[in-house]
């Protein structure tokens, strides 16, 4: 992890977002997925405010209503167990880089609860440093 310890110590704030935390003042109601374990599931876990993570947003694939993944089960189990290669391997990268928490659009944000998808939506770039 050389180069992740280098972005981290030589690039001056602004060039390189490695490290996102979690402030109260900024982020409301954030969810992320604990990575500490060693294999699913996965908990999705209230964010704290010393918590660090990875953001990931990325293309769903085909459109489709199933979220049978534990999507829309994020605020009554709020255990992922089957999830797409895409995101296991995310886990794995984040876990690997020394980060224990990541957050991804789809599973961090309840997609069924409009009044939650707006209010997360509205802190996107705080979410996503890079997009700002």
């Amino acid at each position: 992890m050389q180069w992740f310890d280098f972005c981290r110590t030589s690039h001056g704030i602004g060039v390189c977002s490695v490290d996102h935390n979690v402030t109260g003042e900024h982020l409301r109601n954030l969810r992320l997925i604990d990575c500490r374990g060693a294999s699913p599931p996965w908990p999705v876990i209230d964010a704290s405010p010393v918590s660090k993570y990875a953001p990931l947003s990325y293309i769903w694939g085909v459109a489709n209503n199933d979220l049978s993944d534990g999507t829309s089960n994020i605020n009554t189990s709020r255990m992922l167990y089957k999830l797409p290669k895409t995101i296991e391997d995310s886990i794995y990268v984040t876990k690997g880089l020394s980060i224990d928490f990541l957050w991804v659009d789809r599973y961090c944000i309840n997609q069924l609860d409009t009044h939650d998808k707006d209010e997360q939506i509205q802190q996107i770039n705080v979410l996503l440093p890079s997009l700002a």
